[in-house]
């Protein structure tokens, strides 16, 4: 995944260069004063906790070809979700909308390719969100049902877009569009890049089968729509899960990374292990090693 990510980068910087746009401009720098802005904040918003809004941002990215300049316009609750700009004028492309955090399904796009900026133009650019249901279906799934906040962390079971089910049938719920058979002994990764869920299976007999008919050795989720038992989820406060007394996993076997969680300095990896089972669960947190990004349960791994 981070191959795929890390490539997509690449090619995103190669265009950049070719169209000549690889210098960074300033939002101050003209004299025509442009506003972008999101045309309708979804109610939906308003129903994410303070934490979570606090870190939704909208980023429109603009590119100048003949003065060779990029422009990077961010909308949040800070600004109102609206920005003023003074440009020079000349044209705008719309190199990118993009928005964060990821794993809220939020889709954003602008009305117009191009912002064209001049004395007697309207210079302005609306943002909207094209998904608003799906970003709602969203909300109730993150939604921790009484079941899963009574489960067991090694119950392996998950609340998956609201429906509490084994770890190891998510093949059942998300279409991972592998057709490739796993030869014997061997292991075979893949993932749903749209759902964010990636998983491992195991050939553990002589020979080949559908991955269907292999022993799940881990599922990893990347996105909200998976809530573990407790209420632990991707996008919360590593310190929700990890704290000793109030944390819904406890003080992990082991820590990797920053000492003080929150302070900025790396991101970290949580561990949990279960004698009984051999499960390990893994959490991975952001670059800030403020809140989770990633969550990996692996079955019957440790001894």
């Amino acid at each position: 995944m981070k191959k795929i990510l890390r490539r997509g980068w690449f090619l995103l910087f190669g265009v950049l260069c070719m169209t000549g746009c690889t210098k960074s401009g300033k939002l101050d720098e003209g004299n025509i004063a442009c506003v972008i802005e999101l045309e309708t904040i979804p109610a939906e918003f308003d129903a994410l906790n303070e934490d979570m809004q606090r870190q939704l941002d909208i980023e429109v990215y603009l590119c100048n070809e003949v003065k060779e300049r990029t422009y990077s316009v961010h909308l949040n609750r800070e600004n109102g979700f609206r920005q003023e700009a003074m440009l020079n004028p000349g044209f705008y492309q719309v190199r990118w909308c993009t928005e964060s955090p990821y794993f809220l399904h939020i889709t954003a796009k602008t009305r117009e390719n191009v912002l064209e900026v001049g004395g007697d133009k309207s210079n302005y650019l609306g943002v909207y969100v094209s998904n608003p249901e799906e970003l709602a279906a969203n909300l109730l799934w993150m939604e921790p049902s009484e079941e899963i906040l009574g489960l067991d962390p090694y119950s392996r079971r998950v609340q998956w877009k609201g429906q509490v089910i084994e770890i190891e049938e998510i093949g059942n719920y998300v279409d991972f569009e592998y057709d490739q058979p796993v030869r014997a002994y061997e292991q075979a990764s893949f993932a749903n890049m749209e759902e964010r869920v990636g998983i491992t299976v195991i050939n553990e007999t002589d020979h080949e089968l559908p991955w269907q008919e292999c022993a799940v050795q881990s599922v990893t989720f990347n996105s909200t729509n998976a809530v573990l038992p407790g209420g632990t989820m991707v996008g919360m406060p590593l310190g929700e899960m990890v704290h000793k007394e109030n944390g819904s996993f406890g003080t992990p076997d082991s820590l990797e990374g920053s000492v003080l969680i929150g302070a900025g300095v790396d991101a970290i990896r949580a561990v949990y292990l279960d004698n009984s089972s051999g499960d390990k669960i893994t959490v991975s947190t952001d670059l800030a090693a403020e809140h989770i990004i990633k969550i990996t349960y692996e079955f019957e791994v440790y001894e």
